[in-house]
């Protein structure tokens, strides 16, 4: 998995980071008919500047957030391991969108009802 691959998929890249100790960081917003969904966010670490036997390429982690309404609780979901996975880019949104089902289809933002 390479940042092309992210920004082939639809990911914008954001440097400097969001996040504190990575390097830059990715990102793409789910819409649907009725409002945004949810952000997938990825944290990239670019352990290419690192000595041997660290320096084995850029790590990515994807983390979206549900937030589930007012005065309600919201959760951060980080994926790890995704390099040993294999389910590419395509596999992970699928799990945040399980995911996003499983809290109820909680919206970021809906859009005016007309």
């Amino acid at each position: 998995m390479t940042d092309d691959d992210w920004l082939s998929a639809g990911y914008k890249k954001y440097s400097p980071s969001r996040y504190e100790l990575s390097d830059y960081t990715l990102q793409k917003r789910f819409d649907d008919e009725r409002g945004k969904r949810y952000f997938i966010t990825v944290a990239c670490y670019d352990r290419r500047k690192y000595p041997p036997p660290h320096n084995v390429g850029v790590g990515y982690m994807p983390t979206a957030q549900f937030v589930l309404g007012d005065n309600l609780p919201f959760f951060n979901v980080e994926m790890n391991g995704i390099e040993s996975w294999g389910g590419g880019i395509e596999g992970i949104e699928a799990w945040f969108e399980r995911l996003w089902v499983l809290f109820g289809r909680p919206y970021y933002e809906k859009w005016e009802e007309a």
